[in-house]
């Protein structure tokens, strides 16, 4: 690996960081979950935030990747965040908030990563 592409990949670990951020406070406005037409803005913005790191190609890093792992650092930040959140004070009760977190945050990263591919496919290359 050379050094642009460990800059592009420290890159997409930042902007997964702030996606993450964004993404969970989307998903709370939802109340997380998957319900109404609330939907289609939530997963309209999922797909967007990545794209927005397409000006790394100005400072000749790999936009692609940066925005892979903008995703991938997302993702896990929110289902992180539904494991530490919905724990229970008792241990015998289910976690019900990563039940609701883990398909809403599937859907919105997936549908994320299905745009960032698309994009680089057909819109750019790197």
């Amino acid at each position: 690996m050379n050094k642009a592409n460990i800059l592009s990949v420290l890159m997409g670990i930042l902007g997964g960081i702030l996606m993450s951020f964004v993404i969970l406070y989307i998903m709370r406005g939802m109340s997380f979950h998957l319900s109404g037409l609330s939907i289609i803005p939530a997963v309209l913005a999922a797909c967007a935030l990545p794209l927005c790191y397409g000006f790394v190609r100005k400072m000749n890093l790999s936009a692609s990747l940066t925005e892979v792992f903008a995703v991938l650092t997302s993702f896990v930040i929110t289902i992180l965040y539904g494991l530490a959140a919905g724990k229970p004070a008792d241990i015998t009760t289910e976690n019900t908030l990563i039940k609701d977190i883990l398909p809403l945050s599937a859907l919105l990263h997936g549908c994320a990563m299905i745009a960032v591919v698309l994009f680089n496919r057909y819109a750019w290359k790197d």
